[in-house]
């Protein structure tokens, strides 16, 4: 379990880009307010500095903070001109020592847009952040921002390069169904579970022509859901035997099953039904129950992330957007997401009560940052 002496140790090797003797406030200090404020609901700079400002007298338990509180300004112009890519090492470096078992378990990998990064109404500036999340710890181990006039396929790279996966599962919808995207996974030696649509027309024809073959042997689960007023019914099937599939698409490494799943999904009021097919491409040569627990579970990172990050972080509200401030608060928001959840064994309540908690309890504050141990 790491402590915030080594998540300031981690901040200490962040380079400080401005003019060296004209800097007032330590960059760790102003990094590790912006923690302590975020855990605690703020959503701007504004609130950070004020957060930081009432708190004073606790943070000088733990930096000298000679200073005080920078004004908002301050906070803003420092993250916006901060090392995104220095800083983005520093959580990975953080969460590679908590030396997390990474084999057998399911690293998710999606985008989301960070909608009050936009400059214009259109939409045009938002920036888009890629995110692989750990669905067994419930931990993000890293992001990759989509460069402009670009897609989550250039960002998957760049977010797996740093990441020790090896012997993990990575699933990914279908934008990041792409060749070189599954050699990176196999060099990696990881598996992967991924989401097969159009966009690769050839190979998605004679997987659901396969499929859709009634005289085809193949491997069955059903399982059935009844919650949110709905009734789902997924059926999934997978086949192993795919010898002449492997042979004509080569390129698609380690190709070892392919899997369909249907849903239906019937509203308990109207009883209207929504029916789904969905295909997907794997290395792994499991059944059918386990392959469909991979798609289920690839959604976590919806749920269990991106969801709150907007609804406990507010991040569509956060109107940071200037150079690489958008990406480096949502980063910080990652950090105080990690610390949040970490705390798992002698406080099982909810991340959005244990925020509400650091916010009336300094002491509570101090034992989800492990701030103790300094």
């Amino acid at each position: 379990m790491s402590s915030i002496k080594s998540l300031i140790r981690y901040f200490d090797s962040i380079e400080d880009t401005r003019i060296a003797g004209l800097v007032t406030y330590p960059l760790t200090e102003i990094l590790l307010c912006a923690l302590c404020a975020i855990i605690c609901r703020n959503q701007d700079w504004e609130e950070v500095c004020v957060w930081g400002k009432y708190h004073l007298k606790w943070l000088r338990k733990f930096s000298a903070f000679s200073s005080g509180i920078p004004k908002s300004i301050t906070f803003a112009r420092v993250f916006n001109s901060l090392n995104n890519k220095q800083f983005k090492l520093c959580l990975e470096s953080w969460i590679s020592d908590l030396s997390l078992d990474l084999k057998k378990k399911q690293i998710a990998i999606d985008g989301k847009t960070i909608k009050g990064s936009k400059f214009a109404s259109n939409g045009t500036g938002a920036i888009h952040i890629v995110s692989a999340f750990v669905h067994e710890y419930g931990l993000v181990l890293s992001q990759e921002k989509v460069a402009e006039k670009s897609n989550e396929i250039t960002a998957i790279p760049e977010l797996l390069t740093n990441l020790a996966i090896e012997g993990s599962i990575i699933s990914i919808d279908a934008m990041g169904t792409q060749k070189e995207i599954v050699k990176q996974i196999v060099n990696k030696k990881a598996d992967y579970v991924l989401s097969l649509k159009k966009n690769h027309k050839n190979l998605y024809d004679d997987v659901a022509l396969f499929l859709d073959d009634n005289d085809t042997i193949y491997d069955e689960h059903e399982d059935t859901d009844a919650a949110h007023g709905r009734i789902e019914i997924r059926n999934c099937k997978v086949i192993k035997d795919i010898k002449w599939l492997k042979e004509n698409y080569p390129q698609w490494e380690n190709l070892n099953s392919i899997a369909q799943v249907n849903s239906i999904r019937i509203d308990k009021k109207t009883l209207k039904e929504q029916r789904q097919t969905r295909y997907y491409i794997s290395s792994l040569t499991v059944n059918a129950k386990t392959i469909l627990s991979y798609v289920r579970n690839h959604w976590s990172i919806e749920n269990k992330l991106h969801w709150i990050l907007d609804m406990n972080f507010k991040e569509d509200s956060c109107r940071s957007r200037i150079n690489h401030g958008a990406e480096n608060f949502a980063l910080m928001r990652k950090c105080a997401f990690n610390i949040i959840k970490q705390n798992t064994q002698k406080d099982k309540s909810s991340l959005k009560c244990k925020m509400l908690k650091a916010t009336y309890d300094l002491n509570y504050l101090k034992s989800l940052l492990l701030i103790n141990n300094l």
